[in-house]
């Protein structure tokens, strides 16, 4: 039997007539009477008595119907499960911590307009090990800020130059003034924590010119960072973006270094056997936007 058959079925004991169930479904009543007896012969019992051109239920049919109607229930939910999957579904996402405090309040945002049943699992990690959950299916997705990321397993879907930069509130320190690396290194330094890329070429200039920094803070979230320079405190070198609106409005000023730029790269990846539903993508786009 194939699924036409229980549909038939039920059609027939809805409309408590063959012509008019063949109407219904775009059959001829002669294909309708087939499938019944398909039905019937298969089962090996009457489903229906023809009394004076009118159908009844047999008691085999009657508790068949139970059964028919299972099967186009299970039917259907096999035929929608994709879509929805698609809207209830979780979608994770392996970041680093200054795109996970600078982009990912407006992105979830945006997102969950689009797709409000849709779950977004961040994960907050280094780069190295996000890659490694990525190549796992821990993940789903990678957006991070790095050096320039390479894996033969890995599909590239938004690679931008970011420029990181030192910024400061302290009143020890004059905008446009070009310092020195040894001159900001007596400034009391807010630190992200080790294993941020920015931090690492950082820390490999200090060693180039064999200077310390005067530390005061470490920590991973760049938000603690940012409040206590505001707060007229300290010197940080954070990437540009999560600092830009604040620049703008006078709160914060970039302090010019004499060391080269320190370049870094938003990169957005998935594994590249990695199914992409259409939540993903619309997640994946997103992202892309708003980096434009």
């Amino acid at each position: 039997m194939e699924i036409r058959h229980f549909k038939t079925f039920i059609r027939v004991v809805e409309k408590q007539s063959f012509s008019k169930a063949a109407e219904s479904l775009g059959y001829t009543q002669a294909a309708v009477t087939i499938q019944i007896k398909q039905m019937e012969d298969e089962l090996n019992m009457k489903l229906f008595d023809r009394i004076n051109n009118q159908i009844y239920l047999t008691d085999n049919g009657e508790a068949y119907i139970h059964y028919a109607n299972a099967v186009i229930r299970t039917f259907d939910e096999a035929v929608n499960f994709k879509s929805e999957m698609s809207y209830h579904s979780t979608i994770r996402v392996g970041t680093v911590g200054s795109l996970a405090t600078a982009q990912f309040p407006e992105i979830i945002k945006q997102f969950h307009q689009i797709h409000p049943h849709v779950e977004i699992k961040l994960v907050v990690s280094k780069t190295p090990n996000l890659i490694d959950m990525l190549n796992r299916n821990e993940i789903d997705l990678v957006y991070t800020l790095d050096h320039m990321v390479y894996g033969q397993e890995l599909t590239r879907v938004l690679e931008k130059k970011e420029k990181i930069v030192f910024v400061s509130n302290d009143e020890s320190l004059t905008p446009h003034n070009n310092y020195s690396l040894k001159e900001l290194s007596r400034i009391p330094f807010l630190l992200t924590e080790k294993g941020e890329a920015y931090r690492f070429d950082l820390e490999r200039y200090l060693a180039e010119q064999h200077l310390i920094l005067t530390s005061v803070l470490e920590v991973g979230n760049i938000d603690v960072i940012i409040n206590v320079l505001l707060k007229g405190m300290g010197i940080a070198l954070l990437p540009y973006f999560s600092v830009n609106n604040l620049i703008e409005e006078g709160k914060l000023f970039e302090v010019d270094c004499k060391i080269p730029t320190i370049i870094m790269y938003s990169q957005l990846f998935h594994h590249e056997k990695k199914y992409i539903t259409q939540p993903l993508a619309s997640l994946t786009n997103l992202i892309d936007k708003i980096n434009k």
